[in-house]
């Protein structure tokens, strides 16, 4: 997991990741919503799967936060009402509709999907996101969370987690200011909202990520390019799963994400 300054260096290069295509879109409406924006639709990145894989999927996701939680049928059940929100996002149709913070959001930034570039003191100088595949249109509020609870230490998140959402915030309007793009209406209240609105479906990303994200290598097939998902099956119950699954649902319950829905 990244620690502080990881954290805050990759937050300020996210911030303006989102801010770039609002400010064209802003200032050439025509070029973006005929280059840009039919070529991040909406999809299911989860049309692949039969009825019985997607339900072992939330099997497994419901064993992980038993085991996390001494088998407490209020998170069980959160977790579960929150997949099946996730589950009803993967399947709507294309209908974002512009407002101030509607972007072309990765949706897959993680641990793996980031390069760091480092200078001669060791400290980062240079990030590069990579796999776009399932990149579209929608709130940068799901890229910022996502990263948080499924990259940084939870030890970070824990006391910085208010510095580095303002950080974001702040990073993002001066992006937009550079491009002399009005930001009288990016209040942080608004900003903050978006956050909270966005982030059940994140949590829900985070925990089913988890165990791909921090699986046992020995359960990794030796020709492992995309989602297998007996990894996930394989890695249920594993101790650092299991450690990160109760800090994600700890910390989504103490900034009123995990059921804020």
């Amino acid at each position: 997991m990244f620690d502080l300054s990881h954290a805050k260096f990759i937050l300020k290069e996210m911030a303006k990741y989102h801010a770039l295509p609002i400010a064209l879109r802003v200032k050439r409406p025509q070029v973006f919503e005929e280059d840009v924006r039919p070529y991040f639709r909406h999809f299911n990145i989860d049309s692949g799967l039969g009825e019985k894989e997607k339900k072992q999927v939330e099997t497994d996701l419901l064993e992980q936060v038993a085991i996390a939680t001494n088998n407490a049928d209020c998170y069980v059940e959160g977790v579960r009402e929150l997949y099946r929100d996730l589950q009803k996002y993967r399947d709507s149709v294309d209908e974002v509709k512009d407002n101030l913070y509607t972007t072309i959001v990765h949706y897959d930034l993680w641990i793996n999907n980031i390069m760091l570039k480092y200078d001669d003191n060791g400290l980062p100088c240079k990030v590069k996101f990579v796999d776009f595949q399932i990149s579209q249109y929608g709130s940068l509020a799901h890229d910022v969370v996502f990263f948080l609870f499924s990259s940084v230490e939870s030890g970070v998140l824990d006391q910085h987690f208010d510095e580095l959402i303002s950080l974001y915030y702040q990073s993002f309007l001066n992006c937009l200011n550079s491009l002399k793009i009005p930001t009288e209406r990016y209040s942080y209240v608004g900003f903050l909202k978006e956050v909270h609105k966005q982030a059940p479906i994140e949590i829900a990303t985070a925990l089913f990520m988890v165990k791909i994200i921090l699986a046992d290598h020995s359960t990794l097939p030796e020709d492992y390019k995309d989602l297998d998902l007996s990894v996930m099956s394989k890695n249920v119950g594993k101790e650092n799963i299991i450690r990160r699954t109760s800090d994600i649902i700890r910390l989504a319950e103490k900034y009123n994400f995990f059921l804020s829905h």
